[in-house]
């Protein structure tokens, strides 16, 4: 974003809320000075106090359509309902309100920069006007936006783990017994008696209602005959690495479907984009266990 905020710092929420508030309430911003050469240019009708009461008090519910009645009660009590009609006509030609779900309903524009633009040019020609509200304003804006983001970003990384488990169980299946020299090249601290087969069934588990355990694993590749099953924790992530702390867990988890799953032999395989702390790759060695940051695993 483009700005002539002083000391402008787009790296942080608040910093980006001060260069918004900037943009938005002080003289020198450019959103401000765009929406206000648009208000002079076709707002002629809205510098009279009614008209701007009525804008303000639309803006302030704009989740909402507001009756006319409701108009007339709060705002211009005084005037009649065919001057009031006329009044709203004029508002919504230029296109600053719009109808509700009838002739006789409105509804302030849903633009929160264009509100807090109008706000801070005339709310204090109308009514007693703190220009903190509009940084509160932001900050609840830029809160709920936040949450939102958590909430799609938690949802995108869940779909791409279960993207990166499912591009391995492929592999596993279908690739890795026939090249194993490649596949063996992208794990770190293999048995010497290590190599991949034709394994019996390669998916994700899940503990069976029966055992009363609620545990999943992300892989786990059941060898046929002789030879290593796989057990496998995958992590499709940039950072942070992976920790000891998530070798332990993952531990007592691939223990639990050895012994569930009367699996004698297992390999356990840490798969995970962004690395692994010092302690976790201690970790893994003293419990045998083989591990790989290389992003070929969870290529197509």
């Amino acid at each position: 974003m483009q700005s002539d905020c002083p000391d402008k710092d787009m790296t942080t929420p608040e910093g980006v809320l001060a260069v918004l508030e900037y943009e938005t309430l002080d003289e020198r911003g450019d959103i401000r000075e765009i929406w206000m050469e648009y208000i002079a240019s076709a707002f002629d009708r809205i510098n009279e106090k009614n008209a701007k009461n009525i804008f303000l008090y639309l803006i302030k519910h704009r989740e909402r359509p507001v009756g006319r009645k409701e108009i007339r009660e709060k705002i211009v009590p005084d005037m009649d309902d065919y001057d009031l009609e006329k009044k709203m006509r004029a508002l919504i030609k230029t296109d600053i309100i719009q109808r509700g779900r009838s002739n006789f309903y409105y509804q302030g524009v849903q633009d929160n920069i264009f509100d807090k633009v109008f706000r801070g040019q005339y709310a204090d020609d109308i009514e007693e006007f703190d220009p903190s509200e509009i940084t509160r304003d932001y900050k609840a804006l830029s809160e709920d936006i936040r949450r939102k983001y958590n909430s799609l970003s938690g949802e995108y990384n869940h779909f791409k783990g279960k993207f990166a488990e499912f591009v391995i169980i492929r592999k596993l299946a279908r690739r890795a017994y026939k090249n194993n020299d490649l596949f063996k090249s992208m794990l770190c601290d293999l048995p010497d008696d290590f190599c991949f087969v034709e394994y019996a069934s390669v998916w994700s588990w899940s503990a069976s209602p029966i055992y009363k355990a609620d545990i999943q694993v992300d892989i786990f590749a059941r060898v046929k005959g002789d030879g290593y099953s796989l057990i496998g924790e995958v992590k499709n992530r940039r950072k942070p690495k992976f920790s000891k702390k998530e070798v332990l867990e993952f531990k007592a988890k691939a223990d639990e479907l050895m012994r569930l799953e009367n699996v004698n032999r297992a390999l356990l395989l840490v798969i995970c984009k962004a690395g692994f702390t010092g302690d976790a790759m201690d970790c893994l060695r003293e419990n045998r266990m083989t591990w790989s940051a290389d992003e070929q695993w969870m290529a197509k």
